[in-house]
């Protein structure tokens, strides 16, 4: 590996350093690290190291320029006044319109003040067309950003921190007609969003729209949640993606494309090379190709790549692969610098050295094959061999070189992607994406007539290849699936293995590891037998509580589901499968509201369930809680206890009350049970009621947490579940002060985040989200 590579790779992790910091370094040490990165650069001596530091420093700036833009708390939760313009392409649903803006000012006291931030909105009702470029006078009302603060699943906030977002908000009335400003960027993201817009439109209906926007302009937004279930368990995902083999076909295609018409011209070759003309056809596809995709990581390594090698061609160097790809990583880092965070960074580049360093094998070039067909009658034998060498040879090293990374990433890996990409691979490059790229050019030419033929065909096509990944993707052992702990083992097993065959600076190699593995959350081990652990997860308004003994795990509620959005799927799933969970004995859904109920369906089609029980009437009544018996799990005991008031109609008065209790502690989930549902179980079970730790019954509205309830169940933690922002006002201010008064100790999952409680000898042990895994950009 040459020392570029090293020295860009140790920049890249550098600025991984900060994905650990609870705050930013202060400017006095950066300037300090700063100097010392400089001073070893210059001088030679651990240059490596040095970069680390700069990466390290650099990283800190920009994070601390985010964070500095963010608005003053004056600004938030409350209508504020604001001008600016629509960055990028809308995305749409059925309940609103969601887009980027660009704050220009915003009214202080009666004045605009000038400023430059980015931020998220939704307009809900009646929102009108919105493109990219509008120019908007708009009241909002702002917030800052929250997502769910888990130990498992997709940290937004990060997400929100990496796109430089400030602030998430939405529209309030109805503003005046936008106007607009149309530079270059703007042009070519209306162009994307227009060309979206016909794939939808597109007669006859197009089956694979979403894939097809997708390799197109870049649009994912249009693939359903059940064709990325198939992309991912086959492998397919990098395919939809734009990625550098896309942008490198569109850069082959603009070369063959311009040097054949230049030397048709005759003349102009006198002039100009046919080589040199090829050469800035194959750079204006390149970038063309990219800015459509709006310039994701992979688009502008790749961009960068193919643009360094052209202006070395043309100088008559032939460029070292590897030179070229640690030039795209600095310049990726200088420029991006939060990108460097995501996998999609390191999948990109990790991709892109695998096949240069073990599957272009100079002794087994197309020369090679090409030299063996002149001496043989049947050259397209040689030659479709040498591409199906070739292919399995890069399907191969493709599997095992980025395995580490997505177990520890992801938990699991694709075991099919090999067969499936031998044979998806051929067909989109040699079909589906010339198609895309002649319809492109065909559509901005003006001809969208002549568009239909090619689309027609890409969909059919890709609709065959998705046919055929989903039969891979069912067959029994087609995924992979690890937790976060055990991915971690068998990677660093396989990087020892590797590293022990090639001449590599393994230092760097199992640092880059051990820093995947930390930014990995852990998958934590089982409690011993009569000891019990709750994980209350932050699901917002709602509520989803996982129990678990030594050998069993048990389900309280599913939180809720906002139209196509499931915090089953995006926190509770992560949650089990980070634990490697693929069984859960029972799930308990307390209630039919949606934030305890919403996100059973994604549970129920991830996992298989031993037993259900609710309280649905509607439901088989042999699941109903109150008729189940109480069992015992790993000397703990469960136990559903009669809440229901009698002809009680309420549906929160009808929630599952499911009491737990060990040798060493007990605890009491309530679901959403009101007051009198709290005063059947006073009258019913008295003292023993008793517990250690309390689920507040229904967010802690004011209709709950009776003071004769309090005084029987005794609790020595409260434990809050509800949404930050959430327009209930819960918990009411005269539940949160009889809980003080009472001497209870509470624990909030909009403040704290996700919460874990587990026994132990000496009593419970606690510790939350803001703990252990609070960042920065969470403040």
């Amino acid at each position: 590996m040459p020392k570029r590579l090293f020295y860009s790779l140790g920049f890249a992790l550098g600025i991984c350093l900060v994905m650990f910091q609870a705050a930013l370094m202060p400017s006095g040490l950066a300037a300090g690290l700063a100097v010392l990165g400089l001073g070893g650069l210059l001088l030679g001596r651990n240059s490596v190291f040095a970069a680390l530091l700069l990466g390290w420093v650099w990283a800190n700036i920009a994070g601390a320029i985010i964070i500095e833009s963010r608005p003053n708390s004056v600004y938030l939760n409350k209508p504020v006044e604001i001008t600016g313009r629509v960055l990028g392409m809308p995305g749409r649903d059925a309940l609103s319109t969601r887009f980027d803006f660009l704050v220009q000012s915003w009214a202080v006291n009666e004045h605009f003040e000038k400023t430059s931030r980015k931020i998220r909105l939704r307009w809900y009702r009646n929102a009108p067309t919105i493109e990219a470029g509008d120019q908007w006078r708009l009241w909002v009302k702002l917030r800052k950003p929250r997502g769910y603060r888990n130990r498992h699943g997709f940290d937004y906030e990060q997400h929100l921190f990496q796109k430089g977002i400030t602030s998430t908000g939405y529209v309030l009335g109805n503003p005046p007609a936008a106007h607009q400003r149309l530079t270059t960027r703007v042009k070519v993201d209306r162009s994307r969003s227009r060309f979206s817009e016909f794939l939808t439109a597109h007669e006859p209906p197009l089956s694979e729209k979403g894939v097809l926007a997708a390799l197109a302009v870049g649009d994912r937004m249009g693939i359903s949640r059940q064709r990325w279930e198939i992309l991912r368990r086959s492998g397919l995902g990098h395919l939809v993606a734009i990625s550098g083999l896309h942008v490198g076909l569109a850069a082959t295609f603009g070369f063959m494309v311009v040097g054949r018409l230049w030397r048709l011209a005759g003349t102009l070759t006198g002039k100009i090379p046919a080589r040199l003309a090829g050469v800035w056809g194959a750079l204006l596809c390149a970038f063309a190709y990219s800015a459509l995709a709006g310039f994701p990581v992979s688009t502008v390594r790749a961009f960068i790549m193919i643009s360094l090698g052209a202006v070395l061609l043309l100088v008559m160097r032939r460029p070292r692969p590897e030179d070229l790809l640690a030039a795209a990583m600095l310049v990726v880092g200088i420029t991006q610098p939060l990108s460097v965070f995501s996998p999609g960074f390191w999948l990109s580049f990790g991709a892109v050295w695998l096949i240069v360093r073990f599957v272009v094998n100079p002794h087994f070039t197309a020369d090679y094959w090409n030299e063996q067909a002149r001496r043989e009658t049947k050259a397209w034998f040689y030659k479709l061999l040498f591409y199906a060498r070739t292919l399995i040879r890069l399907q191969i090293v493709l599997l095992i070189g980025l395995a580490p990374l997505l177990l520890i990433w992801f938990g699991e890996l694709s075991l099919v992607s090999p067969v499936v990409n031998f044979f998806a691979v051929p067909v989109f490059e040699l079909i589906v994406v010339p198609m895309v790229l002649l319809g492109l050019i065909f559509y901005f030419s003006g001809f969208s007539q002549v568009t239909t033929p090619f689309l027609s065909v890409s969909d059919w096509v890709i609709s065959k290849v998705l046919f055929l990944s989903e039969w891979f993707s069912e067959l029994p052992g087609a995924v992979l699936s690890l937790d976060p702990m055990q991915g971690t083992i068998a990677a660093t097993c396989f990087a020892l293995i590797v590293l022990g065959r090639r001449r590599v600076k393994r230092s760097i190699i199992l640092l880059l590891l051990a820093l995947f593995a930390l930014a990995s959350p852990g998958g934590g081990s089982r409690p011993a037998p009569g000891h019990v652990r709750l994980v209350l997860l932050d699901v917002g308004q709602g509520l989803a509580a996982v129990v678990y003994t030594a050998n069993h795990v048990l389900l309280f509620d599913t939180g809720p589901r906002y139209g196509d959005f499931s915090l089953g799927e995006a926190v509770v799933l992560p949650e089990l499968r980070g634990q490697g969970i693929s069984f859960i004995d029972v799930v308990v859904v307390s209630h039919n509201s949606n934030d305890h109920a919403g996100g059973f369906g994604a549970i129920q089609r991830a996992f298989p369930i031993g037993r259900l029980n609710h309280s649905d009437p509607e439901r088989s009544p042999s699941g109903d809680c109150e008729l189940q018996d109480p069992w015992v799990w790993d000397d703990v005991r469960f136990q559903f206890l009669k809440s229901r008031p009698d002809g009680g109609q309420n549906i929160n008065n009808r929630s599952c009350v499911l009491r737990i209790s060990g040798p060493y502690g007990s605890l009491l989930l309530t679901g959403d049970i009101e007051r009198h549902a709290e005063q059947t179980l006073v009258r019913r079970y008295g003292d023993d009621l008793k517990v250690d730790i309390l689920q507040v019954p229904h967010h802690g509205s004011k209709t709950s947490s009776g003071l004769s309830f309090l005084g029987a169940t005794q609790p020595l933690v409260a434990l809050f579940s509800r949404g930050s922002t959430n327009r209930f006002g819960h918990p009411a201010p005269e539940i949160k002060r009889r809980y003080e008064r009472l001497g209870i100790r509470m624990l909030d999952t909009a403040e704290r985040g996700q919460l874990n409680l587990e026994t132990t000898a000496q009593g419970w042990s606690i510790d939350t989200f803001a703990d252990t895994r609070i960042r920065f950009w969470h403040h």
